[in-house]
């Protein structure tokens, strides 16, 4: 996903609402949802997920974002992987989970992960422009980051 500079965003969901406005082709509540999302960006509002109800066995186990290493998908299966070392499956997709983490806190790396910022151990140059991102406490575990999107995990990592 290329990186979105919010004042780049405000501007164009403005010309958005401004050329749409008048289509009595919209429905209200998709035009409503566009103009609440604006409202809270420009609020700085917005508030990200906090933590996960996740059925397990006959209850629920709370997890809070900030005890998560990484998600990835195995099998078809969305896995939340915690510092210590637990993991346990979601029912969403990291399409989803990207859209609802804070992206100061999380990276996508490639398609199967996302990983936080208190989980990189360090990042090791990979062939063809690649980069390996190691995990703390999952040392087992080879994170790669495309040639594509290492600029943006470097970024990430250097504010």
């Amino acid at each position: 996903m290329k990186p979105i500079e919010e004042e780049e965003l405000h501007q164009t969901l403005d010309r958005i609402l401004k050329l749409r406005g008048n289509s009595h082709q919209d429905k209200p509540s998709d035009m409503q949802g566009v103009k609440e999302l604006v409202g809270q960006m420009r609020a700085g509002n917005y508030q990200y997920r906090e933590r996960f109800l996740i059925p397990y066995k006959d209850g629920f186990e709370i997890v809070n974002v900030n005890d998560v290493s990484f998600i990835c998908t195995e099998h078809k299966d969305t896995r939340v992987y915690l510092r210590s070392g637990k993991f346990y499956s979601l029912s969403m997709s990291l399409d989803e989970l990207e859209r609802q983490l804070n992206p100061r806190r999380f990276f996508r790396a490639n398609r199967q992960y996302i990983v936080h910022i208190d989980s990189v151990d360090g990042v090791k140059i990979y062939f063809a422009g690649k980069l390996r991102i190691l995990l703390r406490g999952y040392e087992n575990i080879d994170v790669m980051c495309s040639r594509e999107r290492a600029p943006l995990l470097k970024e990430w990592l250097n504010k």
